[in-house]
């Protein structure tokens, strides 16, 4: 496997999630007879709504309407990818996902715009290599909105809860190992950037007066007075947090182990495994050994890879592909999920391999295998 191998398989499972499409809620709605008395007023609403398709799985607590979603994306500012799009010959596209990303109680709309012909041909010739730009739209409850970046090349954001004490944290789906993070300022109702990536290496690179300018790009009204979004019972709640727990998008007994850069090492904080010594990437959704007991296994070497979390919120959900090693075989993938313990490890479980004795061959699964429990245990000086 080659150095370009490595770091797509390295991409978190949350940033592919966020990249793979969402069922989607038909649009429009089904009309009565009072809708069809005004067919102009129709027909102008079908065509901004038409290429509209809506994700409510990860909604979880007062959301929109689909009218409501429609006409906040109908004031967005497009226009650099309209006129692509229009110049290329192409059709605009468009999706919603209804999230609360500023913890406001109350959902933002995900906007993604991407360009697709009539034969699905094209597509992403205006947005680079993710296929589409992603903008955030926030509403000031008295019906107008507050539009945050455009033309983002991004596929979608992960929210991560900080320690409760602070403001929540965004990442774009545009990098793999290197997360870019922005966190959203209370005072200004803005996301600022707080951590950043070097698009040409994908590593980290310090922040520059550039990076200072605030998300907001747009404030509009959609004609609406005292617009509430409705309230979610407490059913509909975890229904939905259920939903956003999305299977894996690889079967654990086709992933494959890799070895990190060693720039990497030091990205995380460091853990006690079985007396190894390992980094844990929770933004990344990686875990590598960093000082490795074993004399077969390299520095680097990831044992999990999966959604990113973060680490210091004690509710964190921690879920992907852990990875068992035997010396002279393949290291053998297998689902894991688990969180932190009230000690502040991390403990994550799931029906491990079993090897038979004299070679690779996997003959089973056993919650009874030592790797069935992985504890990542914090040093006493962290």
């Amino acid at each position: 496997m080659d150095r370009g191998d490595n770091l797509r398989a390295a991409i978190p499972f949350y940033l592919l999630a966020l990249l793979m499409a969402s069922p989607a809620v038909a649009w429009p709605p089904s009309k009565g007879a009072d809708a069809v008395a005004d067919a102009t007023s129709d027909a102008a609403t079908e065509t901004s709504a038409a290429n509209i398709s809506i994700d409510r799985s990860r909604t979880t607590n007062s959301t929109w309407s689909d009218a409501e979603v429609a006409a906040a994306i109908e004031g967005m500012d497009i226009e650099a990818a309209k006129n692509c799009a229009a110049a290329s010959g192409l059709e605009i596209k468009q999706s919603a996902v209804l999230v609360d990303l500023n913890h406001d109680g109350i959902d933002e709309i995900e906007v993604g715009t991407s360009s697709e012909t009539q034969d699905g041909a094209g597509f992403g010739i205006c947005y680079g290599a993710v296929g589409r730009e992603t903008a955030i739209l926030v509403s000031d409850q008295t019906g107008g909105w507050h539009q945050h970046f455009s033309g983002f090349e991004a596929g979608g954001f992960q929210s991560f809860d900080t320690d409760h004490t602070d403001f929540p944290l965004i990442s774009p789906a545009e990098q793999g190992l290197c997360v870019t993070l922005y966190q959203w300022d209370g005072e200004s109702s803005q996301w600022f950037l707080k951590d950043a990536c070097d698009t040409a290496t994908g590593r980290p690179r310090a922040l520059t007066q550039d990076d200072e300018r605030g998300s907001l790009v747009k404030s509009y009204s959609t004609g609406a007075h005292e617009v509430k979004p409705r309230k979610l019972s407490d059913d509909e709640v975890e229904a939905q947090l259920a939903k956003s727990r999305e299977p894996l998008f690889i079967e654990p007994e086709a992933a494959t182990s890799f070895t990190v850069d060693p720039w990497l090492l030091d990205l995380g904080p460091t853990h006690d495994h079985n007396g190894s010594e390992v980094t844990v990437y929770d933004l990344g959704g990686l875990i590598f050994y960093n000082k490795p007991k074993y004399k077969g296994i390299a520095p680097g070497t990831v044992l999990f890879q999966g959604r990113g979390w973060w680490n210091s919120d004690p509710r964190a959900y921690v879920e992907g592909v852990a990875f068992a090693f035997k010396k002279g075989c393949k290291a053998a993938g297998y689902r894991v999920e688990g969180g932190y313990d009230e000690y502040g490890d991390l403990v994550l479980k799931g029906a491990a391999p079993v090897w038979d004795k004299s070679g690779c061959q996997i003959t089973g699964y056993s919650e009874a295998s030592p790797n069935a429990e992985l504890r990542f245990s914090v040093f006493a000086d962290e």
